[in-house]
């Protein structure tokens, strides 16, 4: 819909991120599962369904660690997969092919 990037999508890894999971909050795991994610929207060959979040879904968030740094939700967790979440309680779901 916004077309392709131009470059591999990647996010700058910094000392001070953490994440929030219910799993193990290994923050360069979930990292690259995020950057996986944008790489399979980026994909023009697939497509997309906005899914309204079922209750009680697990968020998993990025923040800095120090004070009064805001919480950033990227993804929740859908079984065993992670997906990409849109506030106020949506996420992307790959339609198959």
């Amino acid at each position: 819909m916004l077309g392709k990037s131009l470059q591999p999508v990647s996010v700058r890894r910094r000392d001070d991120l953490l994440a929030s999971t219910v799993g193990n909050g290994d923050v360069s795991e979930e990292l690259s599962e995020f950057e996986r994610l944008l790489a399979e929207l980026d994909d023009s060959a697939r497509n997309f369904e906005l899914r309204v979040c079922p209750p009680q879904t697990e968020v998993v968030s990025f923040y800095l660690d120090g004070p009064n740094t805001p919480e950033w939700r990227v993804m929740i967790i859908v079984g065993k997969s992670r997906r990409l979440f849109l506030e106020p309680g949506f996420f992307i779901e790959p339609l198959e092919t």
